[in-house]
């Protein structure tokens, strides 16, 4: 089968030479690299300037302006694409050399649309600082460290619904004929969530592949989607995660359970600071159920109980 490799860079200048050659050193050779640059303003258009004399990159494309949403470059990339499977290798991560070489034969059956790993977690400097993926091995709902296979339905109703298992998206190849036009045009209106949406409606077209080789390197960094930066942006986020599991839950017509969201909360509480209580936004964000707001506040209420009596401790001790 052929591969075609989707690189959707900016300014991750620092980190494309090394990611590159993640890419072009794969062991499985029918892959054709596509390169997008979302107008960058670093010196990424230097780098992949001098990457063009290799032959397995098939094309380059740089934006005259920035799109505004990554997703949109997912979608001009699968576009583009001529190969049967598509692997979307974000530039700020890395990949074992063998990575397609151990997912591609999975797709032998017509049934599998998408195939993921396990991945380690790295800092800037490539460090490793967590040896699995911690956001699908929270206790909370766990995927386990055995190779898996589920039915798309399944997967969807025990396991993405809740959380986006498939969150580093550098982690899976799928098959480009499963690929909806009306979804890829549904992620362009996301900045921060297209990703768990496109992989919601993909697993429904067929089987799901989780193998728990850590195959890949996922960065985080203060400019990667996920880090901590404004409370604005955070905001953004939470509402695009609650618009995903809304559209989700009223798609599929199968109540949910609660307590499987409770990762929200902390996620949420991780902004705690008492000038955040201060702010609208933060104390009335957006969720996807009226059921979580009281289970959002009674968390709320604890921590801020919490934070005033160890305050008073401290200051009278």
């Amino acid at each position: 089968m052929n591969v075609t490799t989707i690189l959707p860079n900016y300014n991750h200048a620092r980190f494309l030479n090394e990611r590159m050659l993640s890419v072009l050193n794969q062991t499985y050779d029918r892959n054709e690299i596509i390169i997008l640059d979302d107008c960058s303003s670093d010196d990424s258009k230097v780098i992949i300037e001098g990457f063009k004399g290799e032959g397995k990159i098939a094309q380059i494309g740089f934006n005259e302006s920035n799109s505004g949403s990554p997703f949109k470059q997912w979608m001009k990339g699968i576009e583009m694409a001529k190969g049967d499977l598509i692997w979307i290798a974000e530039t700020d991560d890395l990949a074992d050399a063998r990575f397609l070489e151990k997912i591609i034969p999975y797709f032998d059956d017509p049934e599998v649309v998408v195939v993921f790993t396990d991945c380690k977690i790295i800092n800037e400097a490539s460090d490793v600082v967590y040896g699995n993926n911690i956001w699908i091995h929270d206790p909370s709902l766990d995927i386990g460290f055995q190779r898996k296979s589920w039915e798309g339905l399944d997967f969807l109703e025990n396991y993405n619904r809740y959380r986006n298992f498939i969150s580093n998206a550098s982690s899976a190849v799928f098959r480009k004929d499963a690929v909806d036009s009306t979804v890829l045009d549904k992620i362009q209106t996301f900045r921060y969530a297209g990703d768990w949406f496109f992989w919601n409606r993909l697993v429904l077209k067929g089987k799901v592949i989780f193998i728990p080789e850590t195959l890949c390197n996922w960065r985080s960094h203060d400019a990667s989607t996920r880090s901590i930066v404004d409370l604005t942006k955070d905001v953004d986020r939470l509402k695009e995660a609650s618009r995903v599991i809304y559209e989700t839950n009223k798609y599929m017509n199968v109540k949910p359970l609660m307590s499987n969201y409770d990762w929200l909360f902390t996620w949420w509480l991780n902004r705690y600071s008492y000038a955040n209580l201060c702010k609208f936004n933060y104390i009335f964000p957006s969720l996807p159920f009226n059921r979580l707001y009281v289970r959002l506040y009674v968390k709320l209420a604890s921590r801020t109980f919490k934070e005033v009596f160890f305050s008073l401790k401290r200051k009278f001790s």
